[in-house]
């Protein structure tokens, strides 16, 4: 499972949709990682044009976002949360990723 950069263009669902941000949530106590996202190449048109889809949704990656040391490592630490987490209660996992995001505040 790759964590793909901010800015990235996917296939998913069959649609073309761009990247905007990270999203952690938890579903029937369960943690997911996915994207949000909006159509391509449309782009941002208001709150009703996001979406969210989650990592494994991706079916092409289409471009890839600009990438720094800082995003990269970012997505290292979203990758290895998501990991981590597959098997362990929302409300354990919230506290975790709260931890991770200190790090990354800006």
């Amino acid at each position: 499972m790759k964590v793909l950069s901010i800015g990235s263009v996917v296939k998913a669902k069959g649609k073309k949709m761009l990247i905007l941000g990270y999203k952690v949530f938890d579903e029937n106590d369960k943690m997911l990682v996915g994207y949000y996202v909006t159509a391509f190449p449309r782009g941002y048109a208001g709150i009703e044009s996001l979406g969210v889809i989650l990592l494994e949704d991706v079916e092409e990656i289409l471009a890839e976002g600009y990438v720094t040391s800082e995003e990269e490592q970012y997505a290292e630490s979203l990758k290895a949360f998501a990991e981590q987490t597959q098997n362990v209660k929302a409300s354990e996992v919230n506290r975790m990723f709260a931890k991770m995001a200190e790090t990354f505040a800006v």
